[in-house]
């Protein structure tokens, strides 16, 4: 199944917290090869995002701890991002978590909709 960028980053905690529910082994099995193949889109987003960086000239902050990006790039380097979240890539298909006994808060299940299938 094809999912933009964006909706990966936004579902990455919300999946940490799926799989650390008592699921069917099954449906363990599914959510742990979803988080990897969401971890791996994760890591190349992050290699992309450095490379966008470096290339409108940021540099680190004194700490090492965030990117300052030259006043002059900050619309370039904000039209370029938006391009990037909203790459589509693939992920396996949606998990059926109908059968589960689990409790999920609201933005939570909102974050992970688009990997999960529930039947009401």
């Amino acid at each position: 199944m094809k999912v933009r960028l964006e909706k990966i980053l936004d579902a990455q905690i919300a999946l940490s917290e799926l799989a650390r529910k008592d699921l069917k082994i099954a449906t363990a099995y599914k959510v742990a090869k979803l988080i990897k193949a969401v971890a791996a889109e994760v890591e190349l987003f992050n290699e992309q995002r450095i490379k966008l960086l470096q290339s409108v000239g940021s540099t680190l902050s004194e700490d090492g701890k965030q990117y300052i990006i030259p006043s002059d790039k900050k619309a370039e380097f904000a039209q370029q991002f938006s391009e990037l979240v909203a790459v589509e890539v693939d992920v396996p298909d949606k998990i059926n978590i109908s059968g589960e006994d689990i409790s999920i808060a609201p933005d939570l299940l909102m974050a992970i909709e688009d990997f999960i299938e529930i039947e009401v």
